[in-house]
């Protein structure tokens, strides 16, 4: 990678375009997906750092590659601004990650909205399906588990499920 942040626009026609040119000129790699399988093409070809896409797109909506990109070790950390006509909820939405805009919406909207998501998940250690402690830990305290990554100066994330709730634990530095 050449340092550049890369941004994934799955917008219809003239948004996408639009907002690409702008983007370029702040200085992001900035890639555009006609549709939801070509935005799921680039994903794993590309590895952005953030998903722009629209919940309407066609072939595959974007929901769906949501899900699909969540469930994959690979991809399942990259933030994703989701643009939809109404207020939805997602199965999987991460507040504070992940991000909704309504449209219509002011191209200096998403700018701000892809820069703090940025500057949110910068420190982040994107794990590449390595994993160094997993399975059932529910013999040992989650104090114990912060203590033993700290002591051994880890960095990454710690993911705590129970039942159908779950929460990330991000250690840097």
């Amino acid at each position: 990678m050449n340092g550049k942040r890369k941004i994934l626009l799955a917008l219809h026609g003239d948004d996408a375009k639009a907002c690409a040119r702008d983007l370029v000129k702040m200085g992001y790699d900035v890639y555009i997906a006609a549709d939801g399988a070509k935005a799921l093409e680039l994903i794993v070809q590309e590895s952005p750092s953030i998903v722009v896409i629209d919940l309407r797109i066609p072939v595959i909506a974007g929901e769906r590659v949501f899900r699909i990109v969540k469930n994959n070790p690979n991809t399942w950390s990259i933030p994703f601004v989701f643009v939809s006509i109404k207020g939805v909820e997602i199965e999987g939405f991460r507040s504070g990650v992940d991000s909704l805009l309504l449209k219509p919406f002011k191209a200096e909207e998403l700018y701000a909205r892809i820069r703090d998501i940025l500057i949110l998940t910068s420190g982040r250690q994107r794990i590449s399906g390595h994993k160094e402690l997993e399975g059932r830990l529910d013999g040992i305290a989650l104090s114990d588990i912060i203590q033993i990554i700290y002591m051994n100066k880890r960095e990454g994330e710690l993911i705590v499920r129970r039942g159908d709730e779950s929460g990330v634990i991000y250690f840097k530095g």
